[in-house]
């Protein structure tokens, strides 16, 4: 495969944002958030949380955002639902019509996620009773529908949120968003505030339903085994950038950014490479106020030379051309390869919703 026969591995063009199989098209999206006000009641600085991310997600994939504390990655999930408002760039797809119901977000913490004075058939149809366009009885056999989808018993509606645990929670967090019938849901690390063997059941249900509705996610986490089970493609993000895009068994498998080496390095594991690489530095993530003038990451990079102090761009890894990569030295670096990180629980993938929610 090369680099200009797949359209996946490099920044799309602006004809190919309008592509039938693109359910969201990113171009160059910045958000920043203003620091104080003066006299003048102009703003002191800005906050640059998220620089120049441009991706295209396709339709019926599963898109895994990865990075550690910092990165930026859930305020652009957040602000692909319009939580936060984009500083600069574009955000096209069908899924972003005005019809606001074709994308729907699940959060990290389901307990926080949900409205404490409804019970749960409410906060299920939330979304379908803003519309006014079913009446309570319809509004009633629907959350049942959906609760049933799910994993939830029928005698699990007439409860509140603080009555369960936290997976059966985040089923009814799943329910809700399943409601209006999105074409794309963006995930902000769902399964982070559970139980280990509570983690695996969960990401089984969001695989499940997935097949059955055809959905495309947008999936973000810190935990590169999470990823790795459940995305066909995955972006490292570090900085508000993205330092690293291709498929997630290129990408987690053999690194090439010294970032994702980095990160993957961190995974425990049971077997792990020979030490060939230098540590990074572990200090935290450089001030986001302030952006470096070169590479996001020199400051930590243990492979840092001169050239890294230009701006550097994604471009197409000269091996295969199926990943890239923003680093002028990823050809040079000794290879690493990685065994595949072990899932969370590693519960097997069986029919979620058999387990009537009793986690």
């Amino acid at each position: 495969m090369t680099f200009s026969d797949d359209p996946t591995a490099r920044p799309p063009t602006p004809d190919e944002a309008d592509a039938p199989d693109v359910a969201l098209s990113l171009r160059e999206i910045e958000v920043c958030f203003p620091l104080g006000q003066d006299w003048r009641g102009r703003p002191k600085g800005y906050v640059h949380a998220v620089n120049g991310v441009t991706v295209d997600v396709l339709r019926g994939e599963t898109l895994g955002i990865v990075g550690e504390s910092g990165c930026g990655k859930s305020t652009l999930a957040q602000a692909l639902v319009g939580l936060v408002p984009l500083s600069g760039g574009t955000l096209k797809g069908p899924a972003t019509h005005a019809d606001a119901r074709r994308m729907q977000m699940i959060f990290q913490d389901p307990q926080s996620s949900l409205d404490p004075r409804m019970r749960v058939w409410r906060i299920i149809t939330e979304p379908l009773s803003a519309q006014r366009r079913m009446s309570k009885d319809e509004l009633r056999e629907r959350a049942g529908q959906l609760a049933q989808s799910v994993g939830l018993r029928p005698e699990h509606l007439d409860r509140f949120a603080h009555e369960f645990s936290g997976g059966q929670r985040q089923r009814i967090a799943i329910a809700r968003a399943l409601a209006p019938d999105p074409e794309v849901i963006i995930l902000d690390e769902p399964t982070s505030a559970l139980d280990v063997s509570v983690q695996a059941q969960i990401l089984n249900l969001l695989l499940q339903v997935q097949r059955e509705r055809g959905l495309t996610y947008v999936f973000i986490s810190h935990d590169v085994s999470v990823i790795h089970h459940v995305a066909k493609r995955v972006a490292v993000m570090y900085l508000g950038q993205i330092v690293e895009l291709g498929s997630s068994e290129a990408v987690l498998a053999a690194p090439r950014h010294p970032y994702t080496r980095a990160l993957l390095d961190a995974v425990p594991r049971m077997m792990r490479p020979l030490e060939s690489d230098a540590p990074i530095d572990a200090s935290e993530l450089p001030s986001n106020r302030i952006l470096p003038s070169g590479c996001f990451f020199l400051g930590r990079c243990p492979f840092a030379t001169k050239g890294c102090h230009e701006a550097q761009t994604l471009r197409p890894d000269e091996g295969t051309g199926e990943v890239l990569v923003r680093c002028h030295r990823a050809q040079d670096l000794p290879p690493l390869v990685f065994p595949p990180a072990d899932l969370p629980g590693d519960a097997p993938a069986h029919n979620s919703t058999q387990k009537l929610a009793q986690d």
